[in-house]
């Protein structure tokens, strides 16, 4: 049943799932911690994909606000229902203790899916009191960062992007060795700031026109000694720059969005996979972008050139023909 319930995330059907929990019920199968996780990840999944024409049952119409209430409430039916123990199933166990942070990660997912990212921070302030054996991880920080950027929400993503950078700093700081007296650091459980989120509150901070912060988060790529981009810099040059300045940061902006939609097309079609980098958007050389351009059928129409091409000075060419002479 956990499996159908993943099968029903995958595609966002939510009325699919809920009859899935209640065939369970009828069949007299215990509800796993497994299954109240997927079912939480199925709702988000259903959010993220329509928040519109949801019915379960009898219910028409279900609003965000509904399927925010039945997550709720199906944390709650977790941790008020038991299962039988594995001592011969004599006691009764409750799943109280079976709610870790992938359940409440599952749940935070419902809201920033939502895109109810005042709740979803409250929820995240509200976790060491609600869920007293819970500490937010790096998945937790991922998902409220991409509610903030999604919803462009600054004043959110700098207070997670200070939180995260204070924590890499402390952990990183490390304890010193008993037997060479060295400092060895130990990773963050909330991950560290990588080089995209760096670009993408410079992007942030010049949406808002917030030139400080643009040369402040500039400043730290650059101590940091990450790779800033011209389009990095276009971006202080759109809002703290002179006209002809803005113009060729515009200029950029529109060439380069051409181009990052060419390369997405050429490695959907050409199915270029290569792990996390598989959609990198570093420069390609002539060699390779040929290559890919020919795996996604782009040039299949082409002849081959059975004769070179005829070079010629315009200027010292009568008429501009193909004949130099």
């Amino acid at each position: 049943f956990a499996a159908l319930i993943v099968g029903c995330g995958h595609i966002g059907d939510i009325e699919t799932a809920t009859k899935c929990l209640h065939l369970m019920d009828k069949m007299s199968v215990a509800r796993t911690k497994e299954v109240y996780e997927q079912f939480l990840r199925a709702i988000a999944a259903t959010l993220a994909k329509r928040k519109n024409f949801i019915t379960i049952g009898s219910t028409k119409n279900l609003k965000t606000n509904d399927l925010i209430r039945l997550g709720e409430s199906m944390v709650k039916q977790m941790q008020q229902s038991t299962t039988a123990a594995a001592d011969h199933g004599n006691g009764e166990v409750g799943l109280s203790h079976a709610v870790d942070i992938n359940v409440v990660n599952a749940l935070l997912s419902i809201y920033t899916n939502a895109a109810t990212m005042n709740r979803a921070l409250l929820f995240y302030k509200s976790i060491p009191l609600r869920f007293e054996q819970v500490e937010p991880n790096r998945e937790t920080m991922k998902l409220l960062w991409k509610g903030c950027m999604k919803s462009r929400r600054y004043k959110d993503a700098q207070y997670l992007f200070e939180l995260i950078r204070a924590r890499e700093h402390n952990d990183n700081d490390g304890e010193a060795d008993d037997d060479d007296n060295k400092l060895s650091s130990r990773p963050s459980p909330l991950g560290s700031i990588s080089t995209h989120q760096y670009r993408q509150m410079v992007r942030l901070a010049s949406y808002y026109k917030d030139v400080d912060g643009v040369v402040r988060y500039l400043q730290m790529m650059k101590e940091k000694h990450l790779n800033i981009r011209g389009r990095d810099r276009a971006y202080l040059a759109m809002i703290a720059g002179t006209k002809a300045e803005q113009l060729e940061a515009r200029r950029r902006f529109s060439f380069e969005s051409k181009q990052r939609r060419k390369d997405v097309t050429i490695r959907q079609k050409a199915n270029i996979s290569n792990g996390k980098r598989g959609l990198s958007f570093k420069p390609w050389s002539r060699d390779t972008r040929w290559a890919a351009e020919k795996a996604a059928g782009l040039r299949n129409k082409q002849p081959p050139r059975m004769v070179g091409k005829i070079y010629w000075n315009v200027n010292r060419t009568l008429g501009q023909l193909d004949d130099p002479w």
